[in-house]
């Protein structure tokens, strides 16, 4: 009785190794994301990262503008600091656009108090603006 059980024991792994392999096969095989399909998916993402890092300095001095025009200051600090939450950032933009919302917050918090360090803050706002070339 002892051999039997052996027997439908490896019986059961190898069941268990061939559904493995099988599953594996026919997951890379039918998945669209590799093979052939990752060369141009690559050069898409290439291209698709130099029109963000383009078109981030421009759409960021658009928000600003925008934003100087506004004669509601708190509801354009929250609108501004609304849209930089959508952006895709740029690697080499992370620590300035982090920055950027950590001073709108502090703008927001006080143009709520009605805090005399609004004016301070919108000056630190613009002088991040500044050092974007």
């Amino acid at each position: 009785m002892g051999f039997q059980k052996s027997k439908q024991f490896y019986f059961l792994i190898a069941v268990i190794i061939i559904g493995i392999a099988l599953g594996s096969f026919f997951f890379f095989k039918f998945n669209k994301k590799t093979g052939e399909n990752q060369l141009p998916a690559t050069a898409n993402k290439n291209a698709d990262l130099e029109k963000i890092k383009s078109s981030y300095e421009p759409k960021i001095r658009n928000l600003y503008n925008d934003f100087l025009k506004a004669e509601d200051k708190l509801a354009a600090t929250k609108k501004f600091k609304q849209a930089l939450f959508d952006f895709i950032v740029p690697a080499e933009r992370r620590d300035f656009h982090l920055n950027l919302v950590l001073a709108l917050n502090k703008l927001e918090s006080d143009l709520s108090a009605h805090s005399d360090d609004a004016k301070k803050t919108e000056e630190q706002i613009q002088e991040l603006i500044n050092s974007l070339k």
